[in-house]
């Protein structure tokens, strides 16, 4: 190596790595099936039963049972997955992310209590998202009681 040209490789090195990432939103959504191959839907006309987003290069999502848990791979979550990528937006910072782990997943999916969270609570919030009225009209629902129809939360 040129000693003379060493300062211009110095600074070429500093610029390229010390650039940032481009920030970008990864959502991920996970179709479900039952025992006939059918997709289990939770919305008219859906297809998705779950939901995690990308925190860095790994996954944050509500477990029924660990509560809001990082994963290392949404393999776990399911292989039939569709993922939304925005690389134009700022993800969730890890301050948001921190404070959320370990939160319970509520059966209940009340939008309004703050100590607990569901699937695609958790992802709304972590995007500002705002609820909308939920139904609870499809069969996937069947069997579950003190849903908060016509409640504020998102599905």
């Amino acid at each position: 190596l040129d000693m003379r040209r060493r300062p211009f490789w110095f600074w070429m090195w500093t610029l390229f790595f010390s650039v940032p990432a481009a920030a970008e939103i990864k959502v991920a959504f996970f179709v479900h099936r039952d025992l006939e191959g059918r997709i289990i839907r939770y919305e008219p006309g859906g297809k998705f039963a779950h939901v995690a987003i990308a925190f860095g290069d790994r996954w944050v999502h509500a477990h029924p049972h660990r509560g809001v848990e990082i994963l290392d791979s949404i393999q776990a979550l399911g292989t039939e997955v569709r993922i939304l990528l925005d690389p134009n937006a700022s993800p969730p910072d890890s301050d948001r992310i921190s404070a959320l782990l370990g939160l319970r997943y509520d059966p209940t999916f009340r939008w309004d209590d703050a100590d607990s969270t569901y699937c695609s609570k958790l992802v709304a919030n972590l995007l500002d998202l705002d609820p909308t009225r939920m139904q609870f009209r499809t069969p996937g629902w069947i069997g579950l009681r003190s849903l908060p129809r016509g409640r504020l939360g998102i599905s």
